[in-house]
């Protein structure tokens, strides 16, 4: 009767430390701390690279000042499309350079304009660039294109820029001026890189530019945009096992033949292709064969990436013409493989990944599983690699598996790849 009510509150779970142990928790002070050095680290990287660009390329100091806040970018953008690896820049590599920042050098009426600003950046005449070089074509480009580009702009600016004189435009106010002129990211990816740029140029912190702040905005967006899609374009060929000498020209031929910048090829405009990058080009018959193995429509308009694909299986003298099981019998039970994790029926053959899916289809294939307007918006937005990363996970494997080994009945194409994903979705 006197015994005390015992407690029925659970005992405390909260983190004490005694007078002779560390707090194990991390103060304002301390995390603050340590992002400025991890802040301090990571700009001490970024100078130090600005200054191996210098000496390797051998830019002068009065180059390395003008251009330092965009020299790594512009370095990597140079490497890009050194084909060779020899540290300078061909005709034929700065062609599809020249295009893929928005010129069009393929065209007979931009072809005068082309020569003269290679000729122009070419001070040595040994009809290569150097990096020092390719300094004064960037230049001369980013010239041009600003005085073709600030006329339709100025409308832009001036509907959305304050009263003042001149007039300036609030920060946050810039992706809608850049959407309204036309210039935004596909991607989600895109889309937080063009945010970035935007955030990054207002360094005094204004809180506004000028128009010619936003023409240089402009400028730079596009290059990255530019730069980050040739960048998916070589991850995707390298999949593919594309070599980068070859990528060049394989590029150098599509940029040729698009002339009406529509990003896509016909089926015949590909056929005349193959008869200048292959040994033995294949015969019409093939080449429709080609395309229905790759889930291609022949019909339509080929995209760049399904174009490389094609060039790709067509410069494959390995290639197997034998695709009669494209009415593919479903069965998803993945391989148990023995202990040495291989099976020896597939092991020899060339494999199949996910990456040799191309982009579009891989969006066909990632609306089999998220169906609806909201789910067709969010795919349109994502990267190639995680498309990818989102298909594997529905089938239980990896981005990088070998479809011929991951499942009973090997996946050997996109068509069968399709036709197992839709019987898969159809069956959730």
């Amino acid at each position: 009767m006197g015994s005390k009510r015992q407690s029925s509150k659970p005992p405390s779970s909260r983190v004490t430390a005694s007078k002779n142990q560390e707090d194990p928790r991390l103060h304002f002070d301390a995390v603050h701390e340590m992002l400025c050095k991890m802040e301090e680290a990571g700009e001490y990287k970024k100078k130090s690279l600005e200054w191996q660009i210098m000496r390797r390329t051998g830019i002068s100091k009065e180059k390395f000042l003008e251009h330092r806040n965009e020299l790594i970018r512009l370095s990597e953008f140079f490497q890009l499309y050194d084909i060779d690896g020899n540290d300078s820049l061909s005709v034929d590599e700065v062609l599809p350079l020249l295009k893929h920042i928005g010129l069009e050098p393929y065209r007979s009426e931009e072809t005068e304009l082309v020569c003269k600003l290679l000729q122009t950046a070419d001070v040595d005449g040994d009809d290569s660039l150097s990096f020092a070089e390719f300094l004064e074509l960037m230049a001369k480009v980013r010239e041009y294109q600003k005085q073709e580009r600030d006329p339709s702009l100025i409308p832009h600016f001036k509907s959305l820029a304050n009263g003042a004189h001149p007039p300036r435009l609030e920060i946050d106010k810039v992706d809608q001026a850049l959407i309204a002129a036309g210039i935004v990211g596909k991607t989600r990816f895109e889309k937080d890189l063009q945010r970035k740029l935007v955030c990054d140029w207002d360094v005094d912190n204004s809180g506004d530019i000028s128009f010619t702040e936003f023409s240089d905005i402009c400028q730079c967006v596009q290059e990255c945009l530019f730069c980050h899609r040739t960048e998916e374009i070589v991850k995707y060929a390298t999949s593919l096992g594309i070599q980068r000498h070859r990528l060049s020209s394989y590029l150098w031929s599509f940029d040729k033949c698009d002339v009406s910048r529509s990003d896509g090829l016909s089926m015949t405009q590909i056929e005349k292709i193959l008869y200048t990058v292959t040994v033995k080009p294949p015969k019409r018959a093939e080449l429709e064969e080609m395309f229905n193995m790759c889930g291609i429509d022949h019909k339509a308009l080929v995209p760049l990436e399904q174009y490389l694909q094609i060039i790709h299986v067509a410069s494959d003298s390995n290639m197997s013409h034998d695709e009669s099981d494209w009415d593919y019998k479903i069965d998803v039970t993945p391989i148990q493989s023995p202990a040495s994790g291989k099976n020896n029926t597939v092991a020899e053959e060339k494999t199949f990944t996910l990456r040799d899916v191309p982009v579009q289809k891989l969006r066909e294939i990632l609306g089999l599983f998220m169906s609806g307007p909201l789910s067709e918006a969010e795919i349109k937005q994502l990267e190639a690699h995680e498309m990818m990363e989102r298909i594997a996970g529905y089938l239980g494997v990896q981005s990088h598996s070998n479809l011929r080994e991951e499942f009973a009945k090997p996946v050997e194409n996109v068509r069968q790849l399709f036709a197992m994903c839709k019987f898969s979705a159809e069956s959730k």
